[in-house]
């Protein structure tokens, strides 16, 4: 089984969001990628990327960093042409972890390559639930306060 990490550092909201630190002194990137390193072989994990930071971090963990086209950056690069940039650029493999750095929830890599997808299924999308209020510079980012559209069917 192979990983593939997009990890492009021209965020649009957030600058250098897979590399900066974000707790405990550790990045997304590498919090993820110790996540992997637990269920498959770091050898087996590619990072496309194009930033010298997240070279490094992928290097000093172990995992093959490729380095992505300026022509593959920005937010309107379509998953099609992401995954043929990937199938170019790593050898053959039966399966394929796609994994998103910046989904630190979600941890049990390891049961999830234990899965195979049922047929006629060729994936598997994992998903996290979030049961908490989030805030953003003091304003509710995922709720608002005293709003009662939750409760309009029972009334």
């Amino acid at each position: 089984i192979q990983v593939w990490i997009p990890a492009q550092s021209d965020s649009t909201r957030v600058k250098n969001k897979n590399t900066r630190d974000f707790v405990n002194g550790k990045s997304l990137l590498e919090i993820k990628l110790e996540q992997l390193s637990k269920a498959v072989a770091v050898s087996n994990i590619y990072v496309s990327g194009n930033s010298q930071d997240t070279e490094e971090i992928v290097t000093r963990i172990g995992a093959n960093y490729i380095q992505r086209p300026i022509e593959l950056l920005g937010n309107e690069i379509s998953q099609k042409i992401l995954f043929q940039h990937f199938f170019d650029n790593t050898p053959t493999s039966d399966y394929v972890l796609w994994v998103q750095v910046t989904d630190p929830f979600f941890v049990d890599f390891k049961g999830l390559c234990a899965e195979t997808p049922p047929r006629p299924y060729e994936s598997i999308v994992v998903a996290s639930t979030l049961r908490k209020h989030g805030f953003y510079k003091d304003d509710p980012i995922n709720f608002c306060f005293g709003c009662c559209v939750c409760f309009i069917g029972f009334l």
